[in-house]
């Protein structure tokens, strides 16, 4: 009788430590829905000269303003876009590439994407563009002070949207 309620009161700590949440692995979410942040690019290039800076944050009303980190948070960033890019030829491959830069200019890339443009050789120029929307397969979290920033091996001044939210340093 004393083996069977061992192995029972055994499983039960099993499962049940399997089944409680884990404090030690914090949820990385937006606590509100003004956490959340757009970035789009602002015509500006990085501090490398390199790069098309996503300097403008986008409101819910449509609204604009120059974005910056917020000291003591972070920018956790979940997607991101980019496109069109204009190729100069069809079935071209174009690579994008998301970047942080420091103020100084030194880049670290943190994402790459590719495209192809669809179309035919000497078809009209409407099939020579192309972009697209990867996914951040893990979060990507910038500190304050560093740039988010988007360029493609055709164009530095390509555009790009980035999608994330804002939540305390930890």
């Amino acid at each position: 009788m004393i083996h069977w309620t061992s192995a029972a009161i055994a499983i039960a700590v099993a499962f049940g430590a399997l089944s409680m949440p884990n404090s030690s692995y914090a949820q990385v979410q937006p606590n509100a829905p003004s956490d959340l942040v757009t970035l789009v690019s602002d015509a500006t290039l990085c501090p490398s000269g390199n790069a098309n800076r996503l300097g403008l944050t986008i409101f819910p009303d449509g609204s604009a303003a120059p974005f910056s980190i917020p000291p003591g948070l972070v920018l956790i960033i979940t997607d991101w876009q980019w496109g069109p890019v204009f190729t100069r030829e069809a079935n071209h491959w174009e690579i994008a590439e998301l970047t942080l830069e420091t103020p100084q200019g030194s880049i670290s890339t943190v994402a790459v994407s590719g495209n192809t443009t669809p179309g035919a050789q000497a078809t009209s120029n409407s099939n020579q563009f192309t972009g697209s929307n990867p996914s951040v397969q893990t979060m990507i979290a910038v500190k304050p002070g560093l740039t988010v920033c988007m360029s493609s091996s055709r164009d530095v001044r390509a555009r790009g949207i980035v999608h994330g939210f804002l939540m305390q340093d930890r």
